[in-house]
């Protein structure tokens, strides 16, 4: 159990195939408007209790009670909660062990989570979430990570699976129906995409400016408003992840930070630790050690 500022976070680590996060009590909104967030695993974000917004790939979705959030590795996300709102949230994270065993019928499993545009179809009702009773699963599932016997454990991922099932009927039965849209904007869409394309290149704001004929001033209000974060945070941000994703292929630290465009060790060290409070060779030694 963490306690950080004015709420409690338990963290369930060492399940086979899935990891369980669940965040309790007021959360300071302005903790997190700084920061990207980006998960390499598949995940989703179960919103208990606490009204707020998630920024997805620069498209904004109004977050009420019993909503659920899905997430794929690589999309960076912003999450807002009103300050000194109570706020409960549930996050699930899954990795390959889960569906293992089942080989390539255990990948066809996950295609409807992957098949979709970043920062699109992230957003699945609360009434969606209880008419499949998601809702009351999954906190059944919160008391079952929390007991430390076997035949508990067993269960848990069962039910994990049976969870992630229903899920995944709800989004092959509404690719036919009514999503639920988010808000975006044409031009900050373009701008991510240009990022994406190009984060490994020496770019900047007036790069940006000039390749959409745009105000720059305009450009970084725009960005800020539908991403949660500057235009230039987005590119370190986006840098680190794919350095991450380097590191996790075994690459050298050097090489890897170089090949996602950071010009000298010193700056990147500065901005790495900073965004992920932990230095490249400590996150290094932690995902190659497992």
């Amino acid at each position: 159990m963490k306690m950080d500022k004015n709420y409690i976070k338990e963290l369930y680590d060492d399940n086979l195939g899935f990891r369980l996060h669940y965040t309790i009590g007021e959360f300071a909104g302005k903790s997190t408007t700084q920061y990207l967030h980006y998960d390499v695993e598949l995940s989703f974000i179960y919103f208990i209790k606490g009204i707020g917004e998630i920024k997805i790939e620069g498209k904004k979705y109004d977050i009420r009670d019993g909503d659920l959030i899905l997430l794929k590795p690589s999309e960076l996300y912003h999450c807002i909660v009103k300050d000194g709102m109570y706020h409960e949230r549930l996050v699930l994270y899954f990795n390959s062990n889960l569906l293992q065993s089942f080989g390539a019928v255990g990948d066809t499993f996950f295609e409807p989570f992957y098949n979709r545009k970043d920062g699109y179809d992230n957003k699945i009702s609360k009434v969606l979430i209880e008419n499949e009773k998601i809702d009351t699963q999954l906190l059944e599932l919160l008391e079952l990570v929390k007991k430390s016997n076997d035949v508990d454990k067993l269960v848990s991922v069962c039910k994990t699976v049976e969870i992630l099932s229903k899920i995944r009927n709800i989004i092959l039965k509404s690719l036919a129906e009514e999503k639920t849209k988010a808000v975006d904007n044409k031009i900050v869409n373009n701008v991510i995409a240009y990022i994406n394309q190009n984060f490994q290149c020496d770019i900047s704001l007036e790069d940006i400016a000039k390749e959409f004929f745009v105000d720059k001033f305009y450009i970084s209000r725009l960005f800020k408003e539908y991403v949660g974060v500057t235009v230039w945070n987005y590119v370190i941000f986006r840098r680190i992840s794919a350095f991450n994703d380097l590191i996790r292929t075994n690459t050298s630290i050097e090489e890897a930070y170089l090949r996602v465009g950071f010009q000298n060790y010193s700056n990147f060290f500065r901005l790495y630790k900073k965004h992920m409070n932990m230095t490249p060779s400590e996150y290094k030694k932690k995902v190659l050690c497992k």
